[in-house]
């Protein structure tokens, strides 16, 4: 049965509030956040701005650092953003 689109959200809020509170990714949190947020990018039913947050979030996390403060804007962007 495949997961909703709220579901792979939640997910995704899910990694990244795990990142704010250890202050890392593990080489697998990075691997499934950027397939998540790759999924969620082409979900026709997200406005503009969760879109292109998401295209961020995909091309960002393959890196090393990841800064708290996109992080924390990232968080900010999901929990403030319609997306149904």
């Amino acid at each position: 049965m495949p997961i909703s689109v709220e579901q792979k959200l939640g997910l995704l809020r899910d990694l990244l509030q795990n990142r704010q509170s250890e202050q890392y990714f593990t080489a697998n949190e990075q691997i499934q956040l950027q397939q998540l947020a790759t999924i969620l990018m082409h979900e026709p039913t997200l406005n503009s701005s969760l879109s292109q947050t998401l295209q961020t979030i995909a091309s960002t996390t393959g890196s090393e650092n990841v800064e708290d403060t996109a992080v924390q804007q990232w968080l900010s962007t999901l929990d403030n953003t319609e997306y149904s």
